[in-house]
């Protein structure tokens, strides 16, 4: 007899990026209705649209542990672990480029149409980490990445033509917390996520 399918618990839509200074608190993720309903901390602040959604990638390396005697290996160890947290920010503003850059220098001056910022970016050693939390556009997933380093080239194009919009690409590598607790945690609301 065929098995009984239950209708997938898809996830659609790229939901929101926030940004916080490392060690910020998390959300208690309290569940009302299948869904989050608290609000996250003030020192989380959404990070802004992106051009295409965000790609999570955690990756596991592992080797074979060989034995003369067998063909075929004992075991699988890990060797290692690396993940990424990868968007590119259409926002394009002095935050995106502290963002993009892991920190840097701001100066304000003037008020209103006045205002006026200046940014350079960090020397290097100097660059700080942050965390990267998400939640989806249904509010039953949760995400939160607790030290994260931004490694990849953070090109702009500027062009000519809607289709050729500008972009910060971003890629967020994720590190040992200080705090000593694991890279990341994912949580999910409801009977439909959660078993």
């Amino acid at each position: 007899m065929a098995p009984t399918l239950v209708k997938p618990a898809t996830s659609i839509g790229p939901g929101w990026i926030l940004r916080a200074p490392l060690a910020s608190l998390e959300p208690t993720n309290t569940v009302v209705g299948s869904k989050f309903t608290d609000a996250w901390d003030a020192a989380w602040v959404v990070v802004g649209a992106t051009d295409a959604g965000h790609v999570f990638n955690f990756q596991t390396n592992v080797e074979p542990v060989p034995a003369a005697e067998f063909f075929d290996p004992l075991s699988y160890e890990t060797e290692s672990r690396e993940g990424t947290f990868d968007f590119a920010l259409l926002h394009i503003a002095a935050r995106s480029f502290v963002t993009a850059f892991n920190g840097g220098v701001t100066a304000t001056s003037g008020a209103g149409t006045t205002l006026r910022t200046d940014y350079e970016p960090p020397d290097p050693g100097n660059e700080v980490r942050c965390m990267l939390g998400w939640e989806s556009q249904d509010s039953t997933q949760r995400m939160v990445l607790r030290q994260c380093f931004q490694g990849g080239q953070a090109s702009l194009t500027h062009n000519k033509g809607a289709a050729n919009r500008t972009a910060i690409p971003l890629s967020f590598r994720l590190e040992l917390p200080d705090t000593g607790q694991r890279l990341w945690k994912r949580s999910f609301a409801g009977t439909a996520r959660g078993l």
